[in-house]
């Protein structure tokens, strides 16, 4: 006589065929099914597997009166009423590695979007714009992982981690010494002592009656004033090395006396506080530009087009978005309509020249394209 299986709860189908092909069974399949109708069929039935959806309480399994076996298509068994399944000699059956890998990466998806910023990128490039210098984001690289349960998936996130050069601390009281070393994971003492020193916390542990409200208003006063700080002061520093390196390449360009005198003039105007004094120094500097070589060939230079000039003695041209320092973004550098450069080239269209003062030379542009913005 066969044994009839209520599969339910969306099981991946490949289980389900492997139910199938079994001659002894006789499967039916059904979406997760309401309390009162799970009750009235499952009399019916030697065996129900599912998922968390569908609830095994105590009254369910005292109307199964044919049921040998509780499959769970997952790691938890706490949606099982395990004492009553006992008494009555029900066996319960989970899956614990069924899900350790995409748990695992799963973790890492969803770390990666919060410290990248990507839901923010998302909807900023979304909404048609490009906030690059706003979401610079910060590294997992040399960040403490607290890992709270170092079972299957526990471990699997601790290997990972290693992957992208991070310190790995775990706080599982059930696990081996010499577990923790084969992962070459150290110990925490105490569940505080993690998240004292932790930059993320991540919680793999089943539910009950130990772990439930494991991590609550307590454990996360001992964690969020250490590692929420501690990655705001890295997007500060990050934020600090980026100022210097801005301030850097304008000393360079001033040396060289390029053509950038846009973007020193750009970078004073935006980088470094508004600061008036400079700016009016760098004005200054920027003396007269002269036309030496017009062209009235094919579309002109004009606020909110894309410029693309050639600088003598550069090999490529570099593309300019026309308009004023306000309109600067992370695309293009501005050249200015204000500065004497900017000016010239109003009006212009490709195959103009210009020379210019530059700050320690004269120079000299040629107009290659003109194009509209996106």
């Amino acid at each position: 006589m066969p044994y009839r299986v209520l599969v339910t709860d969306h099981i991946d189908p490949e289980g389900v065929a492997l139910l199938v092909a079994e001659p002894e069974l006789v499967v039916d399949e059904v979406p997760t099914l309401p309390k009162d109708e799970l009750l009235s069929r499952i009399g019916d039935y030697d065996a129900i597997i599912g998922r968390s959806a569908t609830r095994i309480s105590a009254e369910l399994l005292r109307a199964a009166s044919k049921l040998k076996v509780v499959g769970r298509a997952g790691v938890g068994i706490d949606n099982v009423a395990l004492d009553v399944a006992t008494e009555l000699g029900v066996a319960v059956v989970n899956a614990p590695a069924g899900n350790t890998v995409a748990v695992a990466e799963l973790f890492f998806g969803v770390v990666l979007g919060i410290l990248r910023q990507l839901p923010a990128a998302d909807a900023s490039m979304r909404a048609g714009r490009w906030d690059r210098s706003k979401l610079m984001g910060t590294e997992l690289n040399g960040k403490t992982l607290g890992i709270v349960g170092l079972g299957r998936i526990g471990s699997a996130v601790a290997t990972r981690a290693m992957a992208f050069g991070m310190r790995i601390v775990a706080y599982d009281p059930y696990v081996t010494d010499a577990r923790f070393q084969s992962l070459r994971v150290r110990r925490a003492e105490t569940l505080d002592a993690l998240l004292d020193e932790a930059n993320i916390v991540t919680v793999h542990t089943p539910l009950t009656d130990e772990t439930r409200g494991m991590i609550g208003r307590r454990e996360l006063a001992h964690l969020s004033p250490q590692a929420y700080e501690r990655l705001q002061q890295e997007l500060e520093e990050r934020s600090t090395t980026r100022r210097r390196e801005i301030s850097l390449q304008i000393e360079r360009a001033r040396e060289h006396g390029d053509i950038s005198e846009n973007a020193d003039y750009d970078a004073a105007k935006n980088e470094q506080g508004h600061n008036e004094a400079r700016i009016r120094q760098l004005e200054a500097m920027l003396k007269e530009a002269v036309v030496i070589e017009g062209s009235s060939n094919g579309d002109v230079v004009e606020p909110g087009v894309l410029v693309e000039l050639q600088h003598d003695g550069d090999d490529d041209a570099i593309t300019y978005l026309v308009g004023s320092i306000e309109e600067r973004n992370d695309t293009y550098s501005v050249l200015s309509t204000e500065s004497p450069l900017g000016q010239a080239l109003l009006g212009a269209a490709p195959g103009t020249k210009v020379k210019y003062q530059g700050p320690k030379r004269e120079l000299g542009v040629t107009v290659v394209a003109v194009r509209p913005l996106g």
